[in-house]
């Protein structure tokens, strides 16, 4: 059943599109288990059927090429390297990490920083804000700022994928940065101990940061900077 206002994605899942963000009006659809925001930069050749199938089933009203994108800087001489933004769940190992919609709340915009809140049931759940690059980097390090806060276990992961779900992912710890109350981390690229698919450290054309359920309860994530060092 399609309900007003909604679009289906491959997977099955169903979301409103909905409005939000800063006072402002922001068009997000419902993508491959993620809720996408879309408009966050510009087309490119390397558009897969997917994304454009996303683009299509927006509303009009769709957020500014700086929405979301805007906390992303790859020190390269385009304006941005981000193309879009979105959010997005997975159950725990018993429920095979499978994507779960429903636990997202929503994703906004708010004060520059893109947050998205979960609603967790389980331990072990996962809650995602993911950053689709303009084409395929090497990535030797980042700089993340933001918090998580709630239901959420003290450490983060940053993982940097290809398409198709290949790629490798970083645990990292929260600490004080200036100015205060900013909390960040040094992300180095290197390792391969957690990869998966066939994955290379460092090399994706998408960056994914994980929040990691602490057991039942709400969440968030918040992310206001991001900023990947390109080898």
């Amino acid at each position: 059943m399609m309900y007003a206002g909604s679009v289906r994605n491959e997977r099955g899942f169903v979301a409103p599109l909905e409005k939000g963000g800063s006072g402002m009006d922001s068009a997000w659809a419902v993508l491959f288990g993620v809720l996408t925001l879309v408009g966050c930069a510009g087309t490119s050749a390397e558009d897969d059927e997917s994304a454009a199938a996303g683009r299509a089933g927006a509303a009009s009203g769709a957020p500014s090429s700086d929405e979301g994108c805007q906390v992303v800087d790859c020190g390269t001489e385009a304006a941005t390297c981000c193309r879009s933004t979105a959010a997005g769940a997975l159950g725990n190992e018993l429920e095979s990490y499978a994507p779960r919609l429903e636990l997202l709340e929503s994703i906004s915009v708010v004060d520059g920083a893109v947050v998205a809140t979960f609603a967790f049931v389980a331990a072990g759940q996962q809650g995602t804000i993911s950053f689709d690059l303009d084409t395929q980097y090497t990535l030797a390090r980042a700089t993340f700022i933001g918090r998580s806060s709630g239901a959420v276990d003290p450490f983060l992961t940053a993982a940097v994928e290809q398409r198709f779900g290949a790629g490798c992912a970083f645990a990292f710890d929260l600490q004080a940065r200036l100015p205060a109350p900013e909390l960040g981390s040094d992300i180095e690229f290197t390792g391969d101990q957690f990869c998966y698919g066939g994955g290379v450290p460092g090399q994706g054309s998408r960056v994914v940061l994980t929040a990691h359920s602490s057991g039942p309860g709400s969440a968030s994530l918040s992310i206001s900077r991001l900023e990947l060092v390109v080898q």
